[in-house]
């Protein structure tokens, strides 16, 4: 059992790609004793330096994706769980945003695209940013105020 208040982390990985992960051992555990295997028993491949590791992962084959663990393995047939990571996968998205500006000054398309994708790229999500001619009709502001 993972101890209690451990955060389980996500890792997305494109469909049809795969990806490393690494992890470190703390510790005086024997680094020689462990292995990284899903639920249903699939051992990952993983190359050690040390007490770290670099995990080889596949994307994942099905909407829930699929959790793996680091496992330490204290004798022939007793296994403990050392830490959880969880996998999920879909097709990579664009998504595309306009924006129209209210006063003379335009922001930069490009500075808001580059911090969208900043955010959203590790999760799969590509952003297109377009700044539209700025709104200037001003026909409902009747008495000139601006309010």
């Amino acid at each position: 059992m993972l101890c209690e208040g451990y955060y389980v982390p996500w890792k997305f990985i494109p469909k049809g790609q795969g990806d490393k992960v690494r992890a470190e051992l703390k510790g005086d555990l024997d680094p020689e004793k462990v292995i990284f295997k899903n639920t249903t028993g699939t051992v990952f491949s993983a190359e050690r330096k040390g007490k770290s590791f670099e995990i080889n992962l596949a994307a994942a084959s099905g909407v829930l994706g699929y959790d793996l663990f680091a496992i330490y393995q204290q004798g022939d047939t007793v296994e403990r769980s050392l830490g959880k990571l969880k996998v999920t996968s879909y097709a990579h998205a664009t998504h595309s945003v306009k924006i129209v500006p209210m006063q003379a000054s335009s922001p930069d398309a490009n500075t808001i695209r580059d911090g969208l994708n900043k955010i959203y790229q590790p999760y799969g999500v590509d952003w297109a940013v377009e700044v539209l001619a700025p709104f200037t009709d001003r026909s409902w502001d009747v008495d000139g105020t601006g309010r």
